[in-house]
Order: C-alpha cells, then structure tokens, then sequence
C-alpha cells in the first residue's frame, strides 16, 4: 500500500509562513532504509537553521519536492528519534531506532555509507561542504553512548543546543578567553545560552546575562549568571576584559554592546539568532560567527579517543541536574505542529518550556523503543 508522507514547509523569503504538505514516499533502493521520524526538539536552534537555510545551505539537506516553485519553499531540519519500517540494507534491521538529523515530517529515506558499526553510521551527502559532515551521523539506539531512556525528550531537546554550548566554550578556552575575565551574554533565557553560561562559569569566568524584563525571575533562578540585566540596562555591564556571545542576532544590541564596552571588547562571537525577526538571516556585523562544526571536527582529530569521554562526562552531569531547567510540553498533529512553529519564529515562547513534538496525528507518538502508541498530550516536569 503507497505510503503518504507529511513535511512542513516554510517559506524561505518568510520563515513565519509554513504549511503541510503531503507527498508521495517512493519505493527503497538497494542499501536504503525508510525512517518513521515519531517525535523531535523544537527550540530557536531550529529558527536558526531556517533563517540561514539559504546562506549556511540548511535547505540543501532535505530538499522540497521538484514540484515544488524554485527557491520558494525550504524544509526544517529537527534532531529527532526515528524508527526503521522499511529495510534494504542487510545490515540495518527493520524495527531498529535512530537518533540524528531528520526534516520536520514524518517519514525520511536514508541511505547509509558502507562504514557501519554498532553505535552510529553516516548517510552520504557530497553536495554539501564536509564541514557539514557531523549533520550525516546517524545513532543507534542499542549503542547510543548519550542516549538515556529515562531523558529521551531532554535529549531531543538539549542534545543538538549542548554541544554548541561545550564546543563553543571549549574553543574560549583554548584561546584563554581571548584575555577577558567576563563574559556577556545576550538572550540569556535560551537553552544554547543558559547551558553555555553554565559552562563558563565553571571554567571561571564571570557571567553576565542581558535577557527582557519578563525572563529576568526565570534567568536569577537557573543561578548560571553572576550578574542579570535587561536590554535597557546595557549601560550597568561593568567595563572590565569582556567577551561578548551574542545568541539574540540582534544588530543594535551587538553594537550597543560592543560600543559601551569600547576598548574592553576583547571579542565578540555570535553564536544563535534568537530573535529571528530583527536578524534576519544574517549576523550582527563586528562579530565573530562560532560554526560549531568545524572546530568539533578539529578537536576530534586533536582529541582522538579521549574527547569522546570527555563530552559524555559533560553530558551526564547536565543531564543531572536538566530537571531544574525547564518543563518539557509534548504535542503532536499537523496543526499543533504549525502553531508552535509560527510562535518560536514570532519569539514568544516561555524560557520554561521546553518543546517535544510529533506531526503524528491523534496525540499519539512512538516513544522509549516499547513499539507501541503512547500518548503525548500536555505538560510533565522533568
């Protein structure tokens, strides 16, 4: 029986403007395999890559349809957990689950390259820069090395955000915070900029956060910043050896940032575009873009055979303590889906939320690897 697939596309000229659309799946090749995506992370990461879907080339992961109109039409990447319905690779069975990169749908085909072993493989894609080559890596379940059932939605949600954050503060590090012993950060309630402000701090520097009025209580409580101001107190930030990580994508703020602190700027990085609609798509000029990819790549091959420790040591421990951080909201269906797309572009979400998502219908999701429905409506601390 023909299967039919549900992608949510968004307008490229225009991110807000999304909609459903139902397209045929075809049949497998030799060596491909058919993943049912049952649920993912929704979180300004994934704004971010829809804003740069042209520029950074997001959109050249999982084109739209040839039928599609040219240049009009882009598909979100999430991370998501999928599950194998189809096989025919001999190696990859038929009921097996998967953590990795997937558009926001419900079904992807993926052919995987013939390295394979026990706890991840790549898919090929060699139109795109190698540097994109950590996107192509798919887990397995059975030997995941982060995965923890008992966290799965944390780690839908956290996991892609997490190593921005630790590679991002791994590469302040190694440049001895570039001479600053403060850092500011902008957007201060978001997940890449409170788990980095974490980091920071461990290693010692002194953090600052810049976040709206009505995200103050919940920036004091997650107890990760030395000091919280709101955006119309820039001229509190005290004038000391300062770097500046800008995960807003706010251009005034940036150079409102930059120019109060003068001389004592000792560098400024822009890492997120949190508020997409001032940003834009592009970067606030003076600013150092952080790509996380190439410098993970860079430090695995430094790193060989002992980063991989490393990063689950650092993952543990915030996966630990991830209960105090935020209340995961688990919806599902078409609409639900298109919603909270529209109000993560537009900014409004709670900083306490924390999205899980499906565009399975019915409020239904396959969840834990138990291969069967379970259901996913409303709201659960975590």
């Amino acid at each position: 029986m023909p299967i039919t697939n549900a992608e949510l596309w968004v307008e490229q000229s225009d991110i807000s403007r999304a909609k459903v659309v139902e397209v045929p799946v075809r049949d497998l090749n030799d060596n491909e395999i058919l993943c049912r995506i049952d649920s993912f992370g929704m979180s300004a990461n994934n704004v971010t890559y829809a804003m740069l879907g042209k520029s950074y080339r997001y959109f050249d992961f999982f084109p739209v349809s040839e039928d599609a109109p040219a240049g009009k039409y882009g598909k979100v990447p999430v991370w998501a957990m999928a599950t194998v319905t189809s096989s025919k690779h001999p190696r990859i069975p038929t009921g097996e689950r998967l953590y990795g990169y997937f558009p926001l749908a419900r079904y992807e085909i993926i052919k995987p390259s013939d390295a394979i072993n026990s706890a991840w493989f790549y898919t090929s894609r060699p139109h795109l820069p190698e540097d994109r080559k950590v996107y192509n890596q798919l887990f397995r379940q059975s030997n995941d090395p982060f995965y923890d059932a008992r966290h799965e939605g944390e780690m839908l949600l956290f996991r892609p955000l997490y190593w921005t954050s630790f590679f991002l503060s791994d590469y302040i590090q190694t440049q001895k915070a570039f001479g600053a012993t403060v850092v500011v950060i902008s957007s201060a309630s978001s997940k890449t900029a409170f788990c980095y402000a974490w980091l920071a701090k461990e290693s010692g520097l002194e953090t600052i956060a810049l976040t709206s009025t009505s995200n103050v209580e919940y920036v004091k409580r997650l107890g990760f910043y030395d000091t919280v101001l709101t955006y119309d107190h820039i001229a509190e930030i005290p004038r000391k050896p300062s770097l500046y990580v800008d995960v807003s994508g706010s251009k005034k703020l940036a150079h409102d940032v930059v120019e109060h602190l003068g001389k004592d700027c000792k560098r400024a990085l822009s890492v997120g575009m949190s508020n997409a609609g001032e940003a834009r798509g592009t970067f606030p000029e003076g600013t150092e873009l952080f790509f996380a990819p190439p410098w993970m790549k860079k430090r695995q091959e430094e790193l060989r055979g002992t980063l991989p420790n490393i990063m689950a040591a650092s993952w543990k421990r915030a996966m630990d303590r991830v209960e105090q951080w935020v209340t995961i909201r688990r919806e599902s269906g078409a609409e639900n889906v298109e919603k909270i797309w529209r109000t993560m572009v537009n900014g409004r979400t709670p900083p306490d939320v924390g999205y899980v998502l499906s565009l399975w219908e019915g409020q239904k999701v396959f969840d834990n690897g138990s291969g069967t429905l379970s259901s996913i409506s409303g709201q659960s601390k975590i």
